[in-house]
């Protein structure tokens, strides 16, 4: 199997729901929907261009969801340009979709308008006004090893994720990573704008924090914090790393065998109706199942030794290639995404070990991906804290002589030599964030640190 991953190949805050101004809707047949049942739930932003996450719900049975189109128009400081952000990809006016965001440049309140009909039949509607301020307060939230929750706070989690799942919301969150995923691919070059390059850590920084300011939101608990899933305690294990706990209907779910396809049969995540599964983990992305092929492809996870070289011996965030080539001993970066195999593969041989929908580059449909990036997140804070290292370090800076003609992928951009996307005020795609925005995790504008 070629995975994603491999070293040759990649792999509160308020609750801005239901309320707006209904403009009309006298049900006539069954194709006609009523405004009551018309609702929208609204992320606001992290701060000004970050994105803010819209999804439309219509809670009546006139209609299927697969047939009522949602359509969004925004009143804000971008109204000439009423595109957005729909499965990955930039959608022109009209927006349509259950599930969108959009940013703003500026701070400001702001309104949307929610249009919802079957083709053929009138249209209803519901405005409501929403907020982008320039550093969203919201309280700080601690990120823990997922062992350590509580069996509430687990459940809480869980349950978010879920709702997150029959809100649409969730897989608007793979397509994202999907989409990125062949973004900004450039000859000469496997680096993309989410991976194989310097911006691997801060765009998954933003990812993460865009998933969790969602759970907190849909949940009404701004305590919600995504817990991080430390695998070096997995590899110690004396039975091995498939012995884990993490791997019980506890936590995680178990993994699949090749008489099912691999599939997940019980736990929290699973996709097919059973005696021992709920079926509430369907996917839709490279589905239809939730699978797992746990120690096929690999059969260890990174140690705790390698994690401590990388951590302790490299004091250069990224150099060289600024892609999968660059050398390991100097590119933290690369060592951590796992492409240097002095350090033992980090990053990619988790996703190899887990296998099955952890491959692709829609590995965000297993849960397990954000437990497993949120332990690569704390490995680069970690590894920030102990060099004091937030603005002074990344690399490639906002103009950086070490990007030339010669730096594969690179293209001539206003006069300079650059990697689009990488550098360390360039927007990340499909956000308006920067590397340099995210770069303290422990600031005011992330809101959250690590136990």
């Amino acid at each position: 199997m070629k995975s994603l991953f491999s070293s040759t190949s990649i792999g509160l805050l308020g609750l801005s729901v239901l309320i707006g101004l209904v403009y009309f809707s006298t049900p006539c047949n069954a194709q006609t929907l009523t405004a009551s049942r018309l609702s929208m739930i609204i992320v606001p932003p992290q701060g000004t261009r970050w994105p803010t996450l819209f999804a439309a719900n219509y809670n009546g049975t006139e209609a299927p969801l697969s047939q009522i189109i949602f359509t969004w128009t925004w009143s804000d400081d971008r109204t000439s340009d009423q595109s957005c952000t729909y499965r990955g990809r930039t959608a022109q006016s009209p927006c349509r979709g259950r599930v969108v965001e959009r940013v703003a440049n500026t701070a400001g309140t702001w309104s949307v308008t929610l249009s919802a009909n079957v083709a053929g039949f009138p249209m209803i509607r519901r405005t409501q006004t929403f907020t982008v301020s320039s550093s969203l307060s919201t309280p700080t939230v601690t990120r823990r090893e997922v062992r350590s929750l509580s069996s509430a706070s687990w459940t809480a989690l869980v349950q978010a994720l879920q709702r997150a799942k029959a809100l649409g919301i969730y897989d608007h969150f793979v397509y994202l990573h999907q989409v990125t995923g062949v973004t900004n691919v450039r000859v000469g070059s496997n680096r993309n704008a989410a991976h194989r390059g310097p911006a691997f850590l801060p765009w998954h920084r933003v990812f993460l924090r865009h998933m969790e300011r969602v759970l907190q939101v849909i949940s009404g608990n701004s305590g919600i914090a995504i817990p991080y899933w430390d695998w070096t305690i997995d590899q110690g294990l004396a039975g091995g790393p498939r012995s884990s706990t993490v791997w019980t209907n506890a936590l995680f779910g178990p993994g699949g065998v090749s008489t099912n396809g691999y599939a997940v049969p019980s736990g929290p995540f699973c996709s097919t109706r059973s005696s021992t599964c709920a079926g509430l983990w369907p996917v839709v992305i490279n589905g239809p199942t939730l699978d797992r092929e746990l120690g096929r492809w690999a059969s260890t996870l990174p140690s705790a030794n390698s994690i401590r070289s990388i951590n302790t011996t490299i004091s250069v965030y990224d150099s060289g290639t600024y892609d999968d080539r660059a050398n390991g001993a100097q590119s933290f970066r690369t060592a951590l995404e796992g492409f240097s195999g002095q350090f033992g593969g980090a990053h990619n041989l988790v996703h190899v070990f887990v296998g099955g929908s952890m491959s692709p580059l829609s590995s965000p449909n297993d849960p397990v991906f954000f437990f497993h990036h949120c332990n690569i997140d704390r490995i680069w804070y970690l590894w920030q804290r102990s060099r004091g290292c937030y603005s002074g370090c990344y690399r490639p800076l906002a103009n950086d002589p070490s990007v030339t003609q010669s730096t594969p992928g690179s293209q001539f951009v206003n006069g300079q030599w650059r990697i689009v996307g990488h550098h360390w005020n360039d927007n990340m795609p499909p956000w308006g964030v920067s590397p340099s925005r995210v770069a303290d995790s422990t600031n005011s504008l992330i809101g959250y640190n690590y136990a």
